[in-house]
């Protein structure tokens, strides 16, 4: 399998930074991912890779939830908006959870993906 190119991890980054929307990022991604995410409902989402991994993988860390969530709160980013990140996130394994955080990182993406908004619980 080709190796993520540059213009391809840049996307991926910028939508786990919210900067593009999944709009913005299925054509930049569409050869190493195909995005099924339906308009409405939290089941109706999928993926299909094409390729491996990215090498490195596009860490994602607590800070990032944060930001999401805050984004929601201030009204920035719809539930539906922040459901489909939760799930790209959690589904696409060009994306990693940092691992020392991964496991307060997956229950939250995974509640939200499937259930809808809820307050992240940040351990200090």
């Amino acid at each position: 399998m080709p190796p993520i190119k540059r213009n391809e991890r840049r996307a991926l980054e910028d939508y786990r930074d919210l900067k593009i929307s999944l709009e913005e990022l299925r054509p930049l991604i569409e050869k190493r991912v195909g995005i099924y995410f339906q308009p409405e409902g939290f089941h109706n989402r999928g993926i299909q890779k094409y390729t491996d991994p990215a090498v490195p993988q596009v860490k994602v860390r607590v800070g990032h939830l944060e930001t999401a969530y805050r984004r929601w709160q201030e009204r920035k980013i719809s539930e539906k908006h922040l459901g489909d990140w939760a799930a790209m996130l959690t589904m696409n394994d060009d994306y990693v959870l940092h691992e020392d955080e991964s496991e307060i990182l997956a229950e939250w993406l995974n509640r939200v993906c499937f259930n809808g908004v809820i307050k992240p619980v940040i351990k200090a």
